[in-house]
């Protein structure tokens, strides 16, 4: 009874991921090459792929045949990740199109660049290696002739790869870091200027205004 209700849960869950994906292909129609070469909406579209990509993979932890194998290994703490990674990726987007129309000053598109790839690069090493190590981290562990610790050393050197990856997210981050306090301490020194020149400006008497 809990298998039947599981693959029903499941399914369930794809009705959402699909309205989702009809939305934004509906949205997009025939611009997603423009969509994922624009500096700024690329974050976005990763973040979509990212969400769709962890959804199916817990629909997949649901699956009472992928359950034993899926459930208590690696693989879930990838599809978390996956899923976080995705929604920062989307909001960082959202940062990036909205500080120059609040602030009024470009940001610097090379970063901007820089930060997406190191990102991407390190989303897919810290995730895709994590997601595979459980995979055969439960098929070992469903085998009960191999040892724990044979278990453990199959899957370290994933893990090692998937700490790189997580290195090259620290690294992006502080890329959107520097960005954003640079804008800021542009702000800020576009501001003092001003107030400055206001300051130090001679008072016109009202026989020179004439």
């Amino acid at each position: 009874w809990i298998s039947s209700l599981s693959i029903v849960a499941g399914a369930l869950a794809l009705i959402p991921l699909l309205a989702t994906a009809i939305n934004y292909h509906r949205t997009v129609k025939s611009q997603c090459s423009a969509v994922w070469w624009h500096p700024v909406l690329r974050f976005v579209g990763l973040g979509f792929v990212a969400y769709i990509v962890s959804a199916l993979m817990e629909t997949a932890e649901a699956l009472p045949g992928l359950s034993g194998v899926l459930q208590f290994t690696w693989f879930v703490p990838a599809q978390h990740q996956l899923a976080i990674y995705g929604f920062v990726m989307a909001a960082m987007g959202a940062v990036y199109h909205i500080a120059p129309r609040i602030t009024g000053l470009p940001l610097c598109a090379r970063c901007v660049t820089v930060h997406f790839w190191v990102a991407t690069l390190g989303i897919l090493l810290s995730v895709v290696p994590l997601a595979a190590g459980g995979i055969v981290q439960g098929l070992k562990l469903n085998q009960a002739s191999v040892p724990f610790t044979d278990v453990v050393h199959a899957t370290l050197m994933m893990l090692r790869v998937s700490t790189l990856g997580d290195a090259l997210l620290l690294f992006a981050n502080f890329i959107f870091l520097r960005i954003i306090v640079g804008v800021l301490l542009r702000l800020g020194r576009v501001c003092l200027t001003t107030s400055w020149a206001a300051a130090t400006a001679p008072a016109q008497t009202p026989e020179a205004a004439r």
